[in-house]
C-alpha cells in the first residue's frame, strides 16, 4: 500500500517541480529581457548598432516565454498532448536556432569593432545592424519551419520522421530504430541543420572571441612595454573586462546546449557500433 502511494506521488512531485522550474524561467526571462529592451529604448545614448542586435536577441528571448508556458500546459494535460508537444518543440527549436545565430552575429560585430576600430562606425551602422538581425530571423524561420515543408513532397511519413528527429513526442514510438529506419532525406537535412545552426555558429563564436582576446592581450603587452599613459592602460583593462564578460555570457549559452549535443553524438555512436557488431556477427555466421 505504501509503495503504491509512493509510486503515485513521485510523478506528481516531479510534475510540480517541473512546473515550478518552467514558471521561474518564464518570469526571469520576461523580466530580464524587458529591462534590456526598456533601457535601450528609453536612453538615446544606448541606441547603438551593437545594442540594436541585443534588442533583437532580447525579443527572441521574450518569445521563449511562450515555450515555457506550453511546457507547463503540456505537463498539466493528461490526453491530447502529442500535437501540443510537436508544436512546442518546433517553436522551441526555431527560437533556439535564432538565439544561436544572434550570438554568432554579435561575435562577428565585436570582431569588426576590434579589427576595424577606426572605420567601425562607417561599417556597422544601426540600419545595417537592423537588417542583419532581420536576416538572422528570416534564416532561422526558413531553415527550421519553411524549408522542412518541402519534405512533405516525399510523403506524409517523411515529414513525420523529420518531426520525430526534432522532438521526443514521436521518437518514443520507434525507439532505438528511429534513425536507422528513417528516410535518407530526413537524416541529411537533420545533419545539415545541426551543422548550420550549431557547429558553424559555435565555431564562429569561438574563433571570434579567440581573435578578440589575442588582440586585447597583445595590445595590453604593448601598452605595458612602452609605458604609455595610465588612462590608456585603464581603458584597455576595461575593454578586456567587457570582452571577458560577453564571452562568459556566450559561453554559458553554449554550455547549456552541450548535454543535448553529447546525447545525440552518443546515440549516433551507439547506433553505429550496434550496426557494425550486427554485420560482423552475420559475416562470422556465414563463414561458419
Amino acid at each position: 500500500m505504501n509503495s503504491t502511494t509512493r509510486g503515485r506521488s513521485a510523478p506528481s512531485e516531479w510534475k510540480l517541480f517541473f512546473v515550478c522550474i518552467n514558471s521561474f524561467l518564464a518570469l526571469a526571462t520576461l523580466f530580464g529581457n524587458y529591462i534590456v529592451v526598456r533601457a535601450i529604448l528609453k536612453f538615446p545614448n544606448l541606441r547603438t548598432a551593437s545594442n540594436s542586435i541585443l534588442v533583437s536577441l532580447a525579443l527572441v528571448d521574450l518569445l521563449m516565454v511562450a515555450v515555457f508556458i506550453l511546457q507547463v500546459v503540456e505537463s498539466a494535460l493528461e490526453k491530447s498532448r502529442r500535437r501540443l508537444c510537436i508544436g512546442k518543440s518546433i517553436l522551441s527549436f526555431s527560437l533556439n536556432a535564432n538565439i544561436i545565430l544572434h550570438l554568432a552575429l554579435i561575435s562577428v560585430e565585436r570582431v569588426i569593432a576590434v579589427k576595424f576600430a577606426l572605420r567601425y562606425h562607417t561599417i556597422v551602422t544601426i540600419r545595417r545592424a537592423i537588417f542583419a538581425s532581420i536576416g538572422v530571423w528570416m534564416l532561422a524561420i526558413l531553415l527550421t519551419i519553411i524549408f522542412p515543408q518541402a519534405l512533405k513532397a516525399d510523403g506524409r511519413q517523411t515529414f513525420r520522421e523529420f518531426l520525430g528527429g526534432l522532438t521526443t513526442c514521436l521518437f518514443r514510438e520507434k525507439g532505438k530504430d528511429f534513425f536507422r529506419n528513417s528516410n535518407s532525406n530526413v537524416i541529411v537535412y537533420l545533419t545539415f541543420l545541426v551543422a548550420a545552426l550549431l557547429f558553424l555558429p559555435m565555431s564562429t563564436v569561438v574563433i571570434s572571441y579567440g581573435y578578440i582576446f589575442n588582440v586585447a592581450y597583445r595590445q595590453q603587452r604593448r601598452v605595458q612595454d612602452v609605458h604609455t599613459m595610465q588612462s590608456i592602460t585603464l581603458t584597455m583593462k576595461l575593454e578586456m573586462k567587457a570582452a571577458r564578460t560577453v564571452a562568459i555570457v556566450v559561453g554559458l549559452c553554449f554550455i547549456s546546449i552541450v548535454p543535448l549535443l553529447l546525447t545525440l553524438c552518443l546515440h549516433f555512436l551507439s547506433e553505429s557500433i550496434n550496426i557494425t557488431k550486427h554485420n560482423y556477427t552475420s559475416l562470422t555466421w556465414q563463414q561458419v
